[in-house]
C-alpha cells in the first residue's frame, strides 16, 4: 500500500464537476488520499484556487501552532477516496486538478462508480464469517494442535539457530558471520 497524502478539497470545487445525485455522496470539506505529492504523510489543502502544504512536523496532524504554506507546485494531483451512501454501496472516487506555479489551472472527474453495492459486502461478510468459523473448527481438531505444537518447536530452534549464525557486534548494525 505505501506511504499517502491526504489533500482537504472543498466541495464547491467539486460541484461543476459531478451530477447532482454525485454530489449528495459528498459531505463539506472532504480529506482525500493522493500519491502525486510528496508519499510523507502530509496535509494539504485547496484554498482561494492555490495549493496549501501544513508544516507541522506530526504527520497527518493539525495543531494550534502549525501554519498553511502556499506553494508554487506546478503539475497533476491526483485524488480519491471510498464514500458509503445512506444505503450501504461503496462508491469510488477521483478527481485530477492541474496546478500551475501553484495556482489551480484545470479540474477533471475521472471516476466515479459504484465499487460495491451492499448485497456484494453482506455476501463478503458472510463469506469471511464462515471462513473464521471454520479455521476456529480446524483449530480445535487434533491434527492442528499436533502440527501447531511441531511448527512452535521449530520455530524456537530456527530462533536460536539463528542467534549462533548471526553476531551484533559491529556498529551501525552490520552483521559478521
Amino acid at each position: 500500500m505505501g506511504m499517502f497524502d491526504d489533500i482537504m478539497v472543498p466541495k464547491s470545487y467539486l460541484k461543476d464537476l459531478l451530477t447532482k445525485e454525485q454530489e449528495k455522496l459528498i459531505h463539506g470539506n472532504h480529506y482525500y488520499q493522493t500519491k502525486s505529492l510528496d508519499n510523507a504523510l502530509r496535509r494539504y489543502k485547496v484554498y482561494k484556487q492555490k495549493l496549501f502544504l501544513n508544516d507541522t512536523d506530526v504527520v497527518l496532524q493539525e495543531s494550534k501552532d502549525s501554519k498553511w504554506v502556499s506553494l508554487d507546485y506546478s503539475g497533476e494531483v491526483f485524488f480519491y477516496d471510498n464514500i458509503k451512501d445512506k444505503e450501504g454501496n461503496c462508491h469510488w472516487v477521483e478527481f485530477r486538478f492541474v496546478f500551475l506555479e501553484g495556482k489551480l489551472d484545470a479540474k477533471y472527474l475521472e471516476e466515479f462508480y459504484i465499487q460495491r453495492t451492499i448485497g456484494q459486502i453482506k455476501e463478503e461478510d458472510r463469506k469471511w464469517k464462515d471462513a473464521r468459523k471454520r479455521q476456529l473448527k480446524y483449530e480445535k481438531t487434533l491434527k492442528y494442535k499436533i502440527y501447531f505444537f511441531i511448527f512452535k518447536i521449530l520455530h524456537k530452534l530456527l530462533n536460536k539457530a539463528r542467534g549462533k549464525v548471526t553476531r551484533y557486534d559491529y556498529p551501525y548494525g552490520t552483521t559478521k558471520v
